[in-house]
């Protein structure tokens, strides 16, 4: 658990890695009004080796996808969950989303930087305001896999909706 400042912002992360996952916890506030161009959390810098992306949005749609090494946003929405894949390693990533508040917009991203990396960002407050005395929380849940190019889909899936794997 870490507790730190930044600026008018107080943070208090927690990080528990166990059982094969990797729980993520964020609980943010600010000591006064406080303008954001962005917030974000749960930064992953996932290898470039990771050659395709898979995710749940919130409204149920699949958004779907490779990494060409265009440095583009691919993917920038709310999701129930996103995945990573890589051909090459037979291995992957899946991030769920535990936790956010009620009301509040955010978005999960991931930029495809040429021979950097797949970076994955859950973002909060773009353009907005925190208001003082208030404190959100956010939780992520990251479980890796192994899979063949074939079944991956279906076992970042089965990760992504698996309730008990909390």
């Amino acid at each position: 658990r870490k507790r730190s400042y930044l600026r008018d912002l107080a943070l208090e992360t927690t990080v528990r890695i166990g059982d094969n996952r990797i729980i993520e916890e964020v609980t943010v506030g600010a000591e006064k009004p406080t303008d954001l161009n962005l917030l974000y959390h749960f930064m992953h810098p996932w290898v470039p080796a990771m050659s395709h992306f898979l995710a749940e949005g919130t409204d149920g749609a699949t958004l779907e996808g490779r990494f060409v090494d265009d440095k583009a946003m691919k993917l920038n929405a709310p999701v129930r969950w996103s995945a990573v894949f890589s051909e090459s390693l037979g291995k992957g990533a899946v991030t769920r989303v535990l936790e956010v508040p009620d009301g509040l917009p955010w978005q999960v991203r991931y930029w495809d930087m040429p021979e950097r990396y797949r970076k994955h960002y859950f973002v909060t407050f773009e353009k907005a305001t925190m208001a003082p005395g208030t404190s959100y929380r956010y939780r992520v849940l990251t479980v890796p896999f192994a899979a063949s190019p074939a079944s991956w889909k279906e076992t970042a899936r089965t990760l992504g909706r698996d309730a008990a794997a909390e």
